[in-house]
């Protein structure tokens, strides 16, 4: 085997060509798409790193529109993921980690939502449609060489690497002096391998393969005093072009509903500034 040969073998491997591939599913419809987007950890005391963070700014609108999705790529032949779920009843502060506005950013308190609940409560998100959210999760052994059978936690470390990524980038905005703006986030897991949903009824087990899911969770940041909440899609390759559209819809409903209330929300900011 020629050189050549045997680095194209190991390169796909790795999940490099994966991450390229989807980043170029939003090349040319974000402003900006960014690939190994660097964060730091404050945990590990390190600069990290997650996959992919696309970028779109409204400035047709005031205050500004910040819309991110953020992405974690994981591909798996040898495990399935398993979620187990529960019925869904959504409430914008379900999301209250993935967002940040200018009143936050003047009063440095997230308690202050004012602004947050005109915002998220008349805007209209695809988690909405979701009727099941996964409260736990597990990576299963299918197939493959025994002898790399390993425990995996390729899921835990994905939704951390988001968590953290949208905490950052909450915290260096926060120590910004701009607030005309709404910074919104939607993290993403997409998966390239075996998803099923788990339904327990009665100590039964129900099994069903899934394109889609949603993981609730939460983190303790630097700047909040309480564990902030987060909905994060875990999205299969194939699916991932439909959820862009969802995506673009939501981007679209906090358009509308930033532009209707502009004027308001403006006024708010004001009154603070003037203090």
């Amino acid at each position: 085997m020629g050189l050549i040969e045997h680095l194209r073998k190991e390169v796909k491997k790795s999940g490099y060509p994966f991450e390229i591939e989807i980043s170029s599913l939003l090349d040319g419809k974000w402003d900006e798409v960014l690939n190994t987007a660097s964060y730091y950890d404050d945990d590990e005391k390190k600069m990290r790193d997650i996959d992919v963070n696309a970028s779109r700014l409204f400035e047709d609108i005031y205050p500004f529109l910040d819309l991110n999705l953020t992405i974690e790529c994981k591909k798996d032949e040898n495990f399935a993921w398993v979620f187990f779920t529960r019925p869904l009843k959504y409430s914008f502060t379900d999301i209250e980690g993935q967002y940040l506005d200018g009143m936050h950013i003047l009063t440095k308190k997230l308690d202050k939502n004012d602004i947050q609940e005109i915002v998220l409560g008349d805007s209209s998100f695809h988690y909405s449609r979701m009727r099941k959210v996964a409260v736990c999760f597990d990576e299963f052994y299918v197939k493959g060489k025994k002898t790399d059978y390993s425990k995996k936690r390729d899921i835990f470390e994905a939704i951390n690497q988001l968590k953290k990524y949208v905490a950052y980038s909450n915290d260096q905005r926060l120590k910004t002096d701009f607030p005309y703006v709404v910074a919104v986030h939607f993290p993403c897991i997409v998966f390239d391998g075996e998803m099923f949903e788990a339904e327990v009824i009665e100590g039964n087990i129900k099994l069903k393969p899934t394109k889609h899911v949603l993981i609730s969770t939460a983190h303790r940041t630097a700047y909040s005093t309480w564990d902030l909440r987060f909905l994060i899609d875990v999205v299969h390759k194939s699916h991932f072009r439909r959820f862009l559209k969802s995506i673009d819809k939501d981007g679209q409903s906090l358009k509308k509903t930033i532009t209707k209330n502009g004027k308001e929300i403006s006024s708010i900011i004001s009154a603070l500034e003037g203090v």
